[in-house]
Formats: C-alpha cells, sequence, structure tokens
C-alpha cells in the first residue's frame, strides 16, 4: 500500500562530513562470508561473490562516489558529493545483498558516474557529464575528445570487458 503524508528521510553521512565512510569498493576488506567473497579488484571496478552458475550477473555501475587516486573535485562540485548525482546512494549494498542471496557474482563500478557514467554506451554525449542538476560540472567541462577517450580506456572497458568475462564465465559453467 502505498503511503501518504511526509516521507522521512534516513540522514546520510555525505563524503568530507563526519561519519562518512567511502563504500567499500576501494578498501582492503574481504568479506568472510564466501557469497561475498572478493573475486577480483581494479581501478575501475571490484567483483565479488558467487558461482558462474548462478545464472545471474548482478552489475552496479553507480555503486561508488569515489574518484581515483590523484583526482579531486575542482571548487564547485563539492556540492555533488554524496547526491544521486554522482552516485546512486545505497546501490553497492543492494548490489551485494543480492550477490548473497542468490550467491551470485557482481561486477561493482569503482568510480563517480560524474567521472563516466558506465551505464551509457560509449559512444553516448552524455558518457562525461558536462551538466548536472543544472549546472556545468567543472571537473569534465573541458573534457575534450582525447580526455573522454582515456576515460573510457582506463575506467569504462575494463569495467564492461568485467561484466563480458563474468558472462563468459557461466557459459563455461553451463549456463544458457
Amino acid at each position: 500500500a502505498w503511503r501518504t503524508g511526509p516521507v522521512r528521510r534516513p540522514s546520510l553521512p555525505r563524503p568530507g562530513r563526519a561519519g562518512y565512510r567511502d563504500p567499500p569498493l576501494r578498501g582492503d576488506t574481504v568479506h568472510s562470508d564466501p557469497s561475498r567473497t572478493l573475486i577480483e579488484r581494479t581501478e575501475a571496478y571490484e567483483v565479488v561473490g558467487g558461482e558462474a552458475d548462478a545464472r545471474v550477473v548482478i552489475v552496479c555501475e553507480h555503486a561508488s562516489a569515489g574518484l581515483p587516486t590523484g583526482w579531486t573535485w575542482p571548487h564547485g562540485d563539492e556540492r555533488l558529493l554524496g547526491t544521486h548525482w554522482s552516485y546512486d546512494i545505497g546501490a553497492a549494498d543492494v548490489t551485494r545483498a543480492f550477490a548473497q542471496a542468490f550467491n551470485a557474482p557482481a561486477i561493482l563500478g569503482a568510480y563517480s558516474r560524474l567521472l563516466i557514467d558506465l551505464n551509457r554506451g560509449a559512444d553516448d554525449p552524455t558518457l562525461v557529464m558536462k551538466l548536472s542538476d543544472g549546472a556545468i560540472i567543472p571537473g569534465n567541462a573541458k573534457a575534450d575528445a582525447n580526455e573522454i577517450r582515456t576515460r573510457i580506456a582506463t575506467y569504462y572497458r575494463p569495467y564492461h570487458d568485467a561484466i563480458e568475462a563474468q558472462i563468459a564465465r557461466a557459459k563455461a559453467a553451463g549456463v544458457q
């Protein structure tokens, strides 16, 4: 049943504020639960959990608001940190829960969709967003074709290759 009236939203810590911890995509913790065991971690993504024959591969493109080592948010972009413009809040936890529930592999993107949106086609003009929430994103405003190609090669292509590898692993295990 639908609720009416005001919706209470939980107060979530935001990057740069007390209590915030980056999603565990780039940390060194490996879960003790075998279905949540880290299989692989790279610069661009993390693969966790499950059996190749699980009949499902779970993906989470917008798992993190993080940026690669050495990158910082330009002045003006901080307003987007911890918002749905930078990542899907809670999606990484839900993805891990599904991976555990289905004993299935999950691939999670390691960086903010503001760096590169893994949920777009490589030829999509919004792959590297220049505008968000009605304002220019200073960190992307001057991203030229060479910069976009670099981001595709460094972050986008490896993530999508990891998905293809998990699908190939499932097919090798007899999953159609």
